[in-house]
């Protein structure tokens, strides 16, 4: 857990302002910052599963009347695992795919964008946050 949230901070706070005010908004680092996320998501997934086996050990030596908490920790790691999935499966990609249309020529491989992921979806979300994306920032 400490390696997957770890990772979360020091992307957040070191890794993605450091490459922005070394970089810019170049190719470099979009692609960079894409593929930070990507393995950061990857990290997360196999980090999660190594945590709910492990609680799931702990299920079995626990008392009953301790068993909400261990409940509690599998219920926000399944989320934790989902919510990267939906990154990795569906926002990742729909990136990709604005970064392509903001005149990148050399895609990377990335999975079709699952039904339901649309790049006016993308953009609906953007306006709502009030955090305009612009083509500059994409490549």
């Amino acid at each position: 857990m400490v390696v997957w949230v770890g990772g979360l901070i020091f992307f957040a706070f070191v890794e993605a302002p450091t490459a922005f005010r070394v970089m810019g908004t170049t190719r470099q680092f979009a692609q960079i910052i894409g593929d930070s996320v990507s393995e950061l998501d990857r990290m997360g997934q196999v980090c999660g599963f190594i945590f709910l086996i492990a609680t799931a050990m702990v299920w079995l030596r626990a008392w009953r009347r301790r068993r909400w908490i261990l409940v509690t920790q599998i219920v926000l790691v399944v989320l934790m695992i989902g919510a990267t999935m939906v990154v990795q499966a569906g926002i990742l990609p729909a990136m990709e795919r604005d970064r392509i249309a903001a005149g990148e020529t050399s895609p990377r491989r990335l999975p079709p964008i699952p039904r339901g992921w649309t790049s006016s979806g993308c953009t609906r979300c953007r306006r709502r946050s009030k955090a305009p994306l612009s083509s500059s920032a994409l490549g």
